[in-house]
């Protein structure tokens, strides 16, 4: 079985006072007839994964979806409502409060 995966990760430097370095991964995984895709924040301190099944979003485009995410730097407390916004159906999945890393 060929396990089709697509991820991309944008990295954030440290800038003081203005912003945390971190790194923001996005992914998109086929998943039957729909698709899986994540948002991960990951800081030295902490780890947050937000993740949804699109039932009825083909792997090809659940890719565009995630270079959306990505060019756009949207943040995992955001992106679910880009989804919405383009009127695109998810179930979610997994929605994951900070963590240590």
């Amino acid at each position: 079985m060929e396990l089709n995966t697509y991820q991309v990760s944008r990295h954030y430097s440290e800038i003081d006072g203005l912003q945390k370095a971190r790194m923001l991964t996005y992914s998109a995984t086929a998943k039957g007839n729909g698709s899986l895709l994540a948002v991960t924040s990951t800081t030295c301190n902490a780890v947050e994964t937000e993740s949804c099944l699109l039932p009825d979003t083909p792997y090809k485009r659940a890719k565009d979806i995630i270079t959306l995410l990505f060019e756009n730097g949207f943040e995992p407390s955001i992106w679910i409502d880009v989804l919405g916004e383009l009127d695109i159906r998810y179930i979610m999945l997994e929605k994951n409060q900070p963590q240590a890393g």
